[in-house]
């Protein structure tokens, strides 16, 4: 063919099947249907091949910069990495009519004396007669004139060249998975693993020591181990830590609780226990006065004695219950065990059943207690007092005095 000045060639394409030349059809197949570019790069990669060029780049020309053909039209569809055309996914008869829509392609070829260029490292050439390398994926690598790039071993990861100062070219510069995770093999994987987040952290109650302190990288759940007995893993999984045995303790024996919980002869005690006893002792204590006051006579001194101890109750609680209730809320970041309550490091915010009950509890005892006494108080005195029954025989003076 006759060459520009650049090494190019275009023209319309044929291609010789038997004895016949049958143009290609711009109605049909990848040319129709695609951009062409697939199409055009297998076309001029067959050219080159035969006349004995290296292809730089192809093209799919315009119909209205090509002469009109004539006879058998085929149509045809590549996946772009095919050698000749008759390899590709569909070659095949399609018409003899419509020659104005026969397609053309440009082929640009090496000049001769020119020399091929190697990939630098962090791209790849893929296959032979491309226009330019490109750019390895992320979490893989490559080194300089790969023709293919390397995937990052299993256990480590790499992001994406174009994040990066420079182009990732050795294996060095895998990112291993941080302490207490892992990640399994490539090829297990649809894709290949670009980010930290694709490290898997290890199951609750296991742990998974540091790489620096292995010999191989973790590639596998089955790295994650338990911790033994009388430990307990660290927050970051990235080892186990040693609790303290609360000793000579016949309910506790073997049995690894934190220093905190340890004391003398009995079970530990936290805040939650403490806002619970508070909640149902008070509601039992109160139900118990009531039930007690309905049995007296109305008017007695032993009804109005019940009503005073009643008053006497609620104010009492009020203030204890409402503080524990609103330290449930109250939560701290540990970084050993995670979410905690502020007032007792033993009661964890981390969310569960317990969790949720407690917060019920708590929600409730805000708006009952509260935010409704108060709000009862004002209302009854009110009423009493538009009834004109605000006296010291009526059952709530004694609320009022206090």
């Amino acid at each position: 063919p006759s060459f520009d000045s650049e090494g190019q060639v275009q023209g319309r394409l044929e291609v010789k099947v038997g004895d016949d030349w049958v143009t290609m059809s711009g109605r049909g197949g990848g040319f129709y249907y695609g951009d062409g570019g697939a199409e055009s790069t297998v076309a001029c990669r067959q050219l080159g091949n035969e006349l004995g060029y290296t292809l730089v780049s192809a093209s799919k020309v315009g119909k209205g910069d090509t002469d009109d053909g004539s006879g058998t039209i085929y149509e045809v569809t590549c996946a772009g990495t095919e050698s000749t055309l008759d390899s590709c996914t569909t070659f095949a008869y399609w018409g003899s009519y419509f020659h104005d829509f026969d397609v053309g392609v440009s082929c640009t070829f090496l000049a001769p004396g020119d020399e091929c260029e190697e990939c630098v490292a962090g791209k790849s050439s893929g296959t032979t007669g491309v226009a330019a390398c490109t750019s390895c994926a992320a979490g893989s690598y490559s080194t300089v004139g790969a023709a293919s790039c390397d995937v990052c071993p299993a256990g480590t990861y790499l992001e994406d060249a174009a994040t990066s100062a420079s182009l990732h070219d050795s294996v060095e510069d895998c990112d291993v998975c941080p302490a207490g995770s892992f990640l399994e093999d490539d090829a297990t994987s649809a894709v290949l693993h670009d980010s930290v987040e694709d490290c898997e952290v290890c199951p609750l109650d296991t742990a998974l020591e540091d790489d620096a302190t292995d010999a191989s990288l973790h590639d596998s759940l089955e790295d994650c181990s338990s911790c033994p007995t009388g430990s307990t893993p660290l927050a970051d999984l990235s080892g186990c830590k040693a609790l303290l045995l609360c000793a000579d303790d016949e309910y506790m024996k073997d049995e690894a609780y934190g220093d905190a919980n340890c004391l003398t002869n009995q079970v530990g005690w936290n805040q939650q226990l403490s806002f619970f006893v508070y909640v149902y002792g008070t509601l039992s204590a109160l139900g118990y006065l009531r039930r007690k006051a309905s049995r007296r006579p109305e008017g007695s001194a032993e009804r109005r004695s019940c009503y005073e101890q009643i008053v006497l109750l609620a104010v009492l609680s009020y203030s204890p219950l409402v503080q524990n209730a609103t330290s449930m809320y109250r939560c701290v970041g540990d970084p050993d065990v995670g979410s905690v309550l502020a007032s007792d490091a033993r009661v964890s915010c981390e969310t569960s059943a317990l969790r949720t009950f407690t917060n019920i509890h708590a929600m409730a005892v805000i708006a009952i207690v509260g935010v409704g006494l108060p709000l009862f108080i004002v209302w009854k005195m009110l009423q009493l007092r538009r009834e004109d029954k605000l006296d010291v025989d009526s059952i709530y003076a004694g609320l009022f005095e206090w």
